[in-house]
């Protein structure tokens, strides 16, 4: 179940949503509707699906630096993501953090895979 402690600083540089609304936006009114943000949230885990407007994306190119911009290998797509849909993997994130297993290597901040072949002992 998603909780959620009213801390959006992780977001203030990111990218607005595709409805226009910027994470500005979000941190301005959060008071008023993280309620029913976090509701929506719980629905879609329960349900197994998140909202329409949740799952949209604008798709845009962005160049790679120094390269010729007439070259269309010379840009990458990139995903634009809702702001709701960032709060979501967020706190799915940190809320799997707290109950990894303390000798997983990969895919943990801080640590590599190869600090598992260290606890190996050869």
């Amino acid at each position: 179940m998603f909780q959620c402690g009213g801390n959006l600083a992780f977001l203030k540089n990111k990218t607005p949503r595709n409805d226009g609304s910027t994470v500005k936006f979000y941190l301005a009114f959060w008071s008023l509707f993280w309620r029913l943000l976090v509701d929506s949230l719980n629905y879609a885990l329960e349900f197994g699906e998140l909202l329409n407007s949740q799952k949209q994306a604008i798709v845009t190119l962005i160049e790679k630096k120094g390269k010729d911009k007439r070259m269309i290998r010379n840009w990458c797509p990139i995903s634009l993501i809702s702001v709701d849909a960032k709060i979501a993997s967020k706190m799915l994130a940190r809320h799997l953090q707290n109950i990894l297993h303390s000798n997983q290597n990969m895919f943990v901040k801080g640590r590599s895979i190869f600090d598992a072949i260290r606890s190996i002992g050869f």
